[in-house]
């Protein structure tokens, strides 16, 4: 391993032969400048750089022995300049006292865009480190149209937030596919010196030119490694130093107050040896959750008929999910769930019929039938589920057999949509039913998860991991309720924060609410009470007539009821304008030894 700081010596020479290779007129490149006097003590400025690492895996900093990546060594350089420096995000990750980021594992440039869409605002930082797009090298999404998806992020973050200064980051090489990351660090390049030439307020970080796979990269060659991480730091201060008279004071935001006016500190307990410290705890930036909804009457619409061509459907086997996407450049948040009806009986095999979502609760009225290439044998204890298992967008088809196994056919895209099985990734658990298993998003990575409900009502999930596999331990994740009835139990975003919170359907349609906070530092989600959200007053219905889904393309889940006619069903819907609960935020400060 090398030490940080010889790899930072190591490099001064690098950047000052890779100034020219992609400075616009916005950078002040100069070959002759010593990197020494760079790291000369800088004057402070009497007001917070706001850092928002923002992207994905390699933002957080997945590959480094610490899990910090860069950010515990770039601040600590950024300080050493004399900034007083705030790093900003959703996120709490890895043993550093300021470790708030954005870096979501798994997010492709898309994602990354709908989580800086409801952040940003919040957070306001003065100063924004983008790396995005090896997930999207990674699944082969809309690959050659990547700088144009990442310009659309870029141009959201200036509109945003007025006065920001944006450092864009290559990716990083691949052994896998370094084609592909060649292309798109390509694709970067060129956005950020044509695109964007005049703007003084965006630079370059050219990772992809500084490492390289030999050296550079974790194992999985995916990842950069600690010495992969350290050039990284240095080409951030790099790319800083150059846009410092650009950066702006940050907005007040309630995280830190006015120009980041400290809070006072709260007295916290002395560690072990005994030293008294203080602590200034973090804060929820959006409060608490709060419910509102507005009645939309009967989605006329979406009236689906009991009986096609001899095959029947009852209120379990009718969806809504997101099967089919028109539009590569949608904002994760904005999408819009379908509708999907399972027709069974007959001759052959189950069919499945789609009516397209276009937007403000329209539905096509003619359906299109579409091939899920599992045969899931429903009538003997089966289930069907629709969520996203690899984090492209769309919704995945689930086949939950009746030992709790779970076989997967990914959604390939198109219209009708093409399906693809990859066999079962989720062995049979003993002791366990498939009404027993619920697909969730507890992480908030985009990537489906795989949770159980047990017999005292607790929940354990096991959260799929950066390769798309289920090879974890069962882990509890919900404790909060006993002795509910499980099919009454649902997993899913009422929130818009991309994690699926936990509901509980009463009998009369009522929702009651604990809302997921995101992780705390033992890898476990915070769960907030919100209470009875909504107030049912439909009498004793059963379960399988209350469903949700995206209809108005909020991000937030919807509440349908299932109006049962002779021969049909009619879709009543409410939409969700709820508030609240969304952002974990503020890294709070601390005099307490690491």
């Amino acid at each position: 391993m090398w030490p940080a700081q010889a790899v930072i010596g190591a490099v001064s020479t690098l950047l000052a032969l890779q100034a020219d290779q992609f400075s616009p007129d916005y950078i002040s490149s100069n070959s002759t400048s010593s990197w020494h006097t760079f790291l000369a003590k800088r004057a402070a400025k009497d007001f917070f750089l706001r850092v928002m690492p923002l992207g994905a895996s390699i933002t957080q900093g997945v590959g480094s022995t610490d899990g910090l990546g860069y950010r515990d060594l770039l601040r600590a350089q950024l300080r050493a300049q004399g900034w007083n420096v705030n790093m900003v995000g959703s996120k709490q990750n890895g043993p550093m006292d300021d470790n708030d980021n954005e870096g979501h594992p798994g997010w492709t440039i898309n994602q990354v865009r709908g989580e800086f869409s409801k952040t940003g605002k919040a957070l306001m930082p003065n100063l924004v480190l983008l790396n995005a797009g090896t997930n999207d090298c990674i699944r082969q999404i809309d690959t050659n149209n990547a700088g144009a998806r990442l310009k659309v992020l870029i141009d959201d973050v200036f509109t945003t937030i007025p006065g920001v200064a944006v450092i864009v980051s290559t990716l990083a090489p691949s052994r896998g596919n370094d084609s592909c990351s060649a292309d798109l660090s390509r694709q970067y390049r060129e956005l950020v010196a044509d695109t964007y030439r005049g703007n003084p307020s965006i630079g370059m970080a050219d990772l992809y030119a500084a490492i390289n796979v030999n050296d550079h990269l974790h194992p999985d060659g995916i990842h950069p490694n600690d010495a992969g991480y350290a050039i990284f730091t240095s080409l951030w201060m790099d790319a800083i130093r150059k846009l410092e008279d650009q950066i702006q004071p940050p907005a007040p935001v309630v995280d830190d107050g006015p120009a980041d006016v400290p809070r006072p500190p709260v007295p916290a307990p002395p560690p072990p040896n005994g030293r008294e410290c203080n602590r200034t705890p973090g804060t929820v930036v959006d409060g608490t959750y709060v419910h509102e909804q507005i009645e939309k009457g009967i989605l006329g619409s979406a009236k689906t008929l009991k009986r096609v061509d001899g095959k029947e459907t009852d209120a379990a086997s009718v969806f809504f999910a997101n099967v089919v996407v028109l539009n590569n450049f949608f904002k994760r948040g904005e999408e819009l769930d379908d509708r999907v009806t399972i027709y069974h009986g007959g001759e052959g095999r189950s069919r499945y019929l789609l009516s397209q979502n276009r937007g403000d609760g329209n539905f096509e009225t003619d359906t299109v039938e579409f091939d899920v290439g599992i045969d899931c044998d429903v009538g003997n204890g089966a289930r069907v589920v629709f969520a996203d298992y690899n984090n492209d967008g769309m919704d995945d088809f689930f086949c939950v057999n009746s030992k709790a196994g779970v076989s997967v056919s990914l959604n390939r895209g198109g219209r009708p949509p093409r399906f693809e099985s990859i066999g079962q990734v989720v062995p049979d658990q003993d002791g366990f039913t498939a009404d027993d298993v619920r697909i969730a998003q507890i992480d908030g990575d985009g990537s489906a998860d795989y949770c159980l409900i047990k017999d005292d009502s607790s929940i354990a999930c096991i959260r799929q991991s950066d390769q798309g596999e289920f090879n974890g331990a069962l882990e509890l994740t919900f404790d909060k309720l006993s002795g509910i009835d499980k099919s009454r139990i649902v997993l899913g975003d009422i929130n818009g924060d991309f994690r699926s919170d936990y509901m509980r359907i009463g009998e009369n349609g009522n929702v009651l609410a604990f809302i997921n906070s995101g992780m705390d530092q033992n890898n476990v989600p915070e769960w907030r009470d919100a209470g009875v959200i909504t107030q049912g007053g439909l009498g004793v219905i059963p379960r399988d007539l209350v469903k949700f889904g995206r209809i108005y393309g909020s991000g937030k889940l919807d509440y349908i009821y299932l109006d049962e006619n002779a021969g049909s069903f009619d879709f009543h819907a409410w939409r969700n304008t709820g508030k609240g609960g969304t952002v974990r935020v503020t890294e709070g400060s601390s005099d307490c030894p690491p």
